[in-house]
């Protein structure tokens, strides 16, 4: 289970941040898989999150018929910055596809608030052989120097050999904008989803209190008359506070990965 989109906000007025984070928890049983969300954006005075206008967007990949000796997926909580996860069993050693997708991060400044200046979450791979591993980076920082004491990103991995057909991947990277971007595979497609890789937030000129923080794609569809080509929404990252203060878009971004599901 990874994140496409996320949205988190105070509401109608802004505040310092103290921590921010998003956890997925799953489980499944036969061919249901359910899932629960805990996101945080609290600051040091007791100012908590809007529940009812927050946002997290999420996308569910698995196989449902039998065992896939060509495919791996693995889920891996809580890889600190600057280090990588336990080594991951792939299907061989020769990859069409290894990708990991951000299933959830915390940063925190620990027992105080500050303004917000960026926070970035970024995941890495690494192959050895028939192994691999997830490397993770994640950051807060306001501009008097204060950085996130805690900085942990969650993660999914898709790896895929080159036997696999019932799978392709697209990557997008450094998207920032409103407008429509389609990627085209090349095969047709039965279904597509959305996931994200990396993201860095950036407030314009200095830093802020927070109202809304977010990044991902609000959503995609295949084109009606080419399925192989599909088209994706809104792949930004973005900030405000309540005084007009926004990102800054030559400094925010997102990277994207696309999992098609190709017909037949």
């Amino acid at each position: 289970m990874g994140i496409s989109f996320f949205s988190l906000t105070y509401g109608n007025t802004d505040h310092h941040i103290k921590k921010v984070s998003l956890s997925v928890q799953t489980s499944w049983s036969n061919n249901t898989v359910q899932a629960s969300v805990t996101a945080q954006l609290v600051d040091a005075s007791g100012n908590l999150i809007d529940k009812a206008d927050s946002k997290i967007g999420l996308v569910c990949i698995a196989n449902t018929d039998s065992a896939d000796n060509n495919l791996a997926f693995a889920t891996v909580d809580g890889i600190m910055t600057g280090t990588q996860s336990a080594p991951i069993s792939l299907p061989g050693s020769s990859l069409k596809f290894a990708q990991p997708g951000i299933a959830g991060f915390a940063l925190s400044f620990g027992d105080n608030d500050h303004h917000l200046r960026q926070m970035l979450v970024s995941l890495g791979f690494a192959q050895h052989g028939t192994s691999g591993q997830i490397s993770a980076d994640a950051a807060m920082v306001d501009s008097s120097g204060h950085e996130a004491s805690t900085e942990s990103a969650d993660a999914v991995l898709l790896a895929g050999n080159y036997a696999e057909t019932g799978m392709e991947i697209a990557i997008l990277t450094n998207q920032q904008t409103t407008s429509a971007q389609q990627v085209t595979f090349s095969k047709p497609l039965s279904s597509a989803v959305v996931m994200l890789n990396s993201f860095t937030i950036t407030f314009g000129g200095d830093d802020h209190h927070v109202k809304t923080l977010g990044a991902g794609s609000t959503g995609w569809s295949l084109d009606s008359t080419d399925t192989s080509k599909v088209t994706i929404d809104n792949a930004r990252a973005f900030v405000s506070d309540n005084s007009g203060n926004t990102q800054d878009n030559n400094a925010s971004f997102v990277n994207l990965i696309v999992v098609g599901i190709p017909k037949g």
